[in-house]
């Protein structure tokens, strides 16, 4: 029987994962020798950004956004967005709208990954703080999120969200 012999030393690195070869960080956690955060680590840093965004603050949304095509962007209001700079222009924007009293939480139903494709369905649930309105307006928005795997990072590719229609009596 053949026994597999572990090499003494690091292992070597896949070919994208090379410029850390010949540094400290080839030695250290698995996002210093630029191996991809998991899936799940992502998701929750997206619900904070998702948090900081809905309080006016798109900067961490924004470092979570593709800049490379396809990407769309379908927003509550029906508007389809296509492109990643576009895309980009109106997720940026659309945090002007609130101010910093909302908070939320994501309703994760289903979420996944796959090689270098990710995304999550289910609902964020929010009470918003939005600019000209006196009172906090409660807001449940149906999600689809599918991410890619770009140099190491995830980056959303695609968003869609609709306002939950209210209970019928």
């Amino acid at each position: 029987m053949r026994r597999s012999r572990r090499p003494s030393g690091p292992v070597p690195l896949p070919p994208t994962w090379r410029k850390y070869r010949d540094t400290e960080l080839y030695y250290g956690t698995r996002s210093e020798v630029g191996m991809p955060e998991s899936f799940q680590d992502f998701l929750r840093r997206r619900e904070e950004a998702s948090n900081d965004y809905i309080r006016g603050n798109p900067d961490a949304l924004a470092g979570m956004l593709t800049e490379r095509d396809p990407a769309t962007f379908m927003p509550p209001t029906g508007a389809v967005v296509e492109q990643a700079g576009p895309v980009r222009d109106a997720q940026v924007k659309g945090a002007s709208a609130f101010g910093p009293g909302s908070s939320g939480y994501f309703e994760v139903l289903s979420s996944g990954s796959s090689g270098a494709l990710g995304y999550w369905t289910g609902r964020q649930v929010a009470t918003m703080d939005v600019k000209g309105q006196d009172e906090a307006v409660p807001m449940v928005l149906r999600i689809t999120e599918v991410f890619r795997l770009e140099d190491g990072e995830w980056r959303l590719i695609h968003r869609h969200a609709d306002i939950t229609p209210p209970p019928k009596d």
